[in-house]
């Protein structure tokens, strides 16, 4: 916020809701106490407003694994590839991360 025909802003802290002169009084008060005086009489601007919510949702539904990926991991590796290690390259095979149903392990190179 800041006096009107000024440049330089003020942070004024709001909770809750607040009427305008309210707000108004917040801002004469941080005025006050930065520079030692107000300005009376001097329409206050509001320059720009940050708001932080919270609220508490319910735990949204969700199919983790759809029955298309439990088919595909049933099915095992969607492909292979040669994939360079240590002592040259392997024969991997490729699975899909979505496919893989919660907590599954597989034997690598995967």
């Amino acid at each position: 916020m800041r006096y009107g025909g000024q440049e330089h802003t003020v942070k004024v802290e709001l909770t809750g809701a607040a009427t305008s002169p309210e707000i108004a009084a917040r801002f004469e008060r941080e005025y006050e106490r930065l520079f030692g005086h107000r300005s009376k009489g001097v329409p206050i601007e509001i320059v720009s407003i940050r708001v932080i919510a919270e609220g508490r949702l319910a735990a949204p539904a969700i199919d983790h694994l759809g029955e298309t990926a439990k088919r595909e991991a049933r099915a095992g590796p969607g492909t292979r590839r040669e994939v360079y290690l240590a002592n040259g390259f392997v024969s991997t095979p490729i699975y899909y991360r979505t496919a893989l149903p919660p907590g599954a392990r597989l034997d690598g190179p995967a």
